[in-house]
């Protein structure tokens, strides 16, 4: 059987002037698709099928779009335009295109869009022209495209809303419209009204508005992003109030003077239908306690990226939120009552905090809780706040703290568990048991630790029986030699299918103990990269029938027995060192 053994591949790239447009060389096809991402094309090719549905010519340098390039295209329903240089679109280009559904020509530079630039897109639901350089809009640009309910016209030049209002009047079925970061220091109500909008989210983020006059509003938005706006807390509120009956998701990130340092008792009242808030990276220091108590159906609450010191008694005032973000905020403790009556809570991200420690009752009403992050603190102790409660808890986010030992039982009430992320700490030690009762954990990240052979000699492992993956790199496992193992550390793991110990430090060459993976009889990827490794006994891989994929390289390997892959008869991919080249070569069986 012929193995191919890769060693370092190598790469090689050329330079391909661009294509002038008439030919699906570089392209790649199916029965109703075209794909031509960065294919170096200067213009669109003029011998794309007649039947194709699909097309994507993302990514090239196309600069002009022309009145013949689509008009043999009568059932495409979805074009790729984005990231090309096209300033010019003639008109008539898309006329042909009556089954077109969805058009996407974001990054490009596109200044001006002329009058009845859309016409024949009477189909278009979703339109995309975000990051180009648009200025002036014809009245008549989107005259045509009656069926539109998607636009994103964001991080463009348009000044003024007034020139949305002009494209409103066109577009009585739009439910989402997208004008972020357009420039826009002025803000009438009544310009983003017509007689039969369906709008239901709007965002006019990252808009220098400075002057509100509103009068009326549009009565069904129901996601509104304001997000980065100076608007005056007067403002705010009469904006929130003509919008209150329909609104349910709220966005106000980096708001320029209206959450400077706190939440006040009044400032979501009329709020009331309202299930997603986010005041991300707003400076938040304090938030009144009965800031969200007129918020009954809250779901979603993102404080994140502030400047709170604890855990908000406000939220105890939530008992139907399901994710709360207090990441990147400076919570240096966790009391027992802070998350009172969360019972609903599926989702808590606590990480990029300053936390030390946890104690045994912090999460004790978390009975529903699935995804805990608690990664990048400074948590050197668990303290039994794992033994006992959060019987739902599918993953457990630990890594990038200062963990040195994991203690007997330290995740015994974690029988839900499948991920648990440990890496990036400064653990060495491995109790036995210290794994005991995660019978259903099947992804396990140990890298860049304190590791050593020494604390995988003592059965640590044994109880996780659905294991699938582990993952060892950058620790300081080293084996002097192959003798027998009396405990064989992964005897248990019959369902292990990836096991990674490459790139371990410390000094001296080192050897593999020939029983090292007993027990894994359904191992597919095996990687001891990087590891001084000078020799293989000949029974190594007798124990994993199943391993496909083999990583040795970057070691010191003098010789291989011709017995070593026998037993590997799955194998597909080898990788051995040799530096800068690649050959094939035959292993014997």
């Amino acid at each position: 059987i012929k193995l191919i053994i890769f060693l370092y591949l190598l790469h090689f790239s050329t330079f391909v002037a661009p294509v002038t447009g008439f030919s699906l060389k570089a392209c790649r096809m199916t029965s109703n698709t075209v794909i031509c991402v960065k294919s170096h094309l200067g213009a669109v090719p003029r011998d794309i099928p007649s039947t194709v549905k699909v097309a994507d010519l993302s990514e090239n340098k196309i600069s002009r779009i022309q009145v013949a390039d689509f008009k043999n295209l009568p059932l495409l329903t979805q074009l790729e335009l984005n990231r090309n240089h096209i300033s010019q679109i003639d008109n008539g280009a898309f006329a042909n295109l009556i089954c077109l559904e969805k058009l996407n020509l974001n990054n490009n530079k596109l200044v001006e869009l002329g009058e009845d630039v859309f016409h024949g897109l009477s189909n278009l639901t979703e339109l995309r022209l975000s990051s180009n350089r648009i200025q002036t809009v014809a009245s008549s640009s989107f005259r045509s495209m009656t069926s539109l309910k998607f636009l994103d016209i964001s991080h463009n030049k348009l000044y003024e809303i007034a020139k949305v209002h002009s494209i409103l009047q066109h577009l009585p079925h739009l439910r989402e419209l997208y004008i972020k970061n357009n420039n826009i220091n002025t803000f009438h109500s009544w310009e983003l009204t017509n007689s039969s909008l369906e709008l239901g989210y709007l965002d006019l983020s990252q808009n220098p508005i400075a002057v509100f006059q509103i009068t009326t509003f549009l009565n069904q938005v129901s996601t509104l992003d304001i997000s980065g706006l100076q608007m005056a807390l007067g403002d705010m509120k009469t904006l929130l109030e003509t919008a209150n009956s329909s609104l349910r998701t709220l966005r106000m990130n980096a708001m320029k003077h209206s959450l400077t340092a706190s939440v006040s008792s009044t400032m979501f009242t009329l709020c009331i239908y309202v299930t997603e808030l986010d005041l991300t990276q707003n400076h938040i220091q304090i938030i009144h306690v009965n800031a969200f108590r007129s918020l009954p159906g809250l779901r979603i609450l993102n404080l994140s990226q502030n400047k709170l010191s604890s855990v908000p008694v406000a939220i105890r005032n939530l008992p139907t939120l399901r994710e709360l973000n207090l990441s990147a905020n400076n919570i240096s403790r966790l009391g027992c009552d802070d998350f009172a009556n969360q019972t609903m809570l599926r989702q808590l991200s606590l990480y990029n905090n300053m936390i030390s420690a946890l104690n045994e009752c912090v999460f004790k009403d978390l009975i529903r809780l699935q995804v805990l992050k608690l990664q990048t603190n400074h948590i050197n102790k668990l303290n039994g706040a794992f033994q006992r409660h959060l019987p739902n808890l599918r993953q457990l986010y630990l890594n990038v703290n200062q963990l040195t030992n994991i203690k007997y039982g330290e995740f015994k009430g974690l029988h839900s568990l499948q991920n648990l992320s440990l890496h990036d700490n400064q653990i060495e030690t491995l109790e036995k048991g210290c794994f005991i009762g995660l019978t259903n954990l099947t992804d396990m990240l140990l890298q860049k630790n304190l590791i050593t052979q020494k604390a995988l000699n003592n059965g640590s492992f044994n109880d996780l029986i659905s294991l699938r993956r582990l993952d060892f790199r950058d620790n300081y496992i080293k084996f002097e030699n192959d003798s027998l193992l009396p405990n064989p550390p992964f005897s248990q793991l019959s369902c292990l299918e990836t096991l990674a110990i490459p790139s371990q430090h410390g000094k001296g060459t080192s050897k593999l103990p020939r029983n090292l993976l007993q027990g894994l009889t359904n191992l597919i990827e095996f990687s001891v990269r990087d590891i001084q490794l000078i020799f293989l006994h000949k029974d190594m891989f007798i124990y994993t029938p199943q391993l496909q994929t083999l990583d040795i390289s970057s070691n010191d390997l003098m010789d291989l027995s011709s017995d070593l892959f026998s037993p590997v008869q799955n194998l597909k991919s080898l990788y051995i060192e040799s530096e800068w080249c690649s050959r094939e070569i035959q292993v014997a069986r």
